[in-house]
């Protein structure tokens, strides 16, 4: 391993628990019923999780030598302390827990580069709806951030959301970006963290990519697309 390597090795011990939690947009918790939702509003339909498991990112579609492991949990992570990111609620928080959830993750071998990948049921179409709303809203003007951990990591990152639908067959999606720079033990990384969550109905699938030292690595819509294809498989 050369001297370069063992440094990325090194911040990837640092960084990967400062990554945006995975909570940010693929909810946390579970627990509910299996059958198809009642009330007021669009009809639903409740996906078991064994089903939400078969929609998730697969081994298949990420690069040769990534290794799958479970999921991260940050929820606890003070990386974002006094920046607007911490004024954010997790989506988990607006939404209130699924029904129903599956999640998996993906790292390569330096671990520079995480794939997380979540899909969910609701018991309503509006839950999730109005939650993706309020989640963005809360982003509203917090454009980027600056801080320095106490292992003297520092993330200098720009934020951009954005509400536009591009993954074809979704009612409708959020795109979350951060990206700029980590600098750590003398040396300096491009860094991003890029998010895709699409709807279809009262279900939400995630797609979540944390990459730093390299960038664009990863073609996040393209799994944000092949999930929604799976999704639309099963309720069809």
């Amino acid at each position: 391993m050369t001297p370069c390597s063992r440094s990325r090795v090194r911040l990837a011990a640092l960084v990967l628990p400062l990554a945006l939690p995975l909570s940010v947009l693929a909810a946390c918790g579970g627990g509910g019923e299996d059958d198809a939702g009642a009330g007021d509003g669009p009809a639903v339909t409740v996906l078991s999780e064994d089903d939400l498991a078969s929609i998730l990112t697969t081994a298949g579609e990420v690069p040769a030598g990534f290794l799958e492991r479970e999921p991260t949990d940050d929820e606890d992570s003070t990386i974002f302390a006094g920046t607007c990111l911490a004024e954010v609620d997790g989506f988990d928080e607006v939404a209130g827990d699924p029904a129903e959830e599956a999640r998996t993750e993906f790292a390569s071998p330096d671990e520079s580069v995480m794939i997380g990948s979540g899909a969910s049921s609701y018991d309503s179409v509006d839950q999730v709806s109005q939650a993706l709303t309020g989640f963005a809203d809360q982003l509203e003007g917090c454009t980027a951030v600056t801080t320095t951990t106490e292992d003297g990591v520092t993330l200098d990152l720009q934020v951009t959301v954005d509400d536009a639908v591009t993954v074809a067959g979704a009612d409708e999606q959020l795109t979350l970006t951060l990206a700029g720079t980590l600098e750590a033990e003398g040396q300096s990384f491009p860094a991003s963290v890029t998010g895709v969550a699409t709807r279809l109905g009262n279900n939400l699938t995630t797609v979540l990519v944390n990459e730093f030292g390299v960038t664009g690595s990863i073609a996040v819509p393209e799994l944000a697309a092949a999930q929604l294809e799976r999704l639309e498989a099963l309720l069809d």
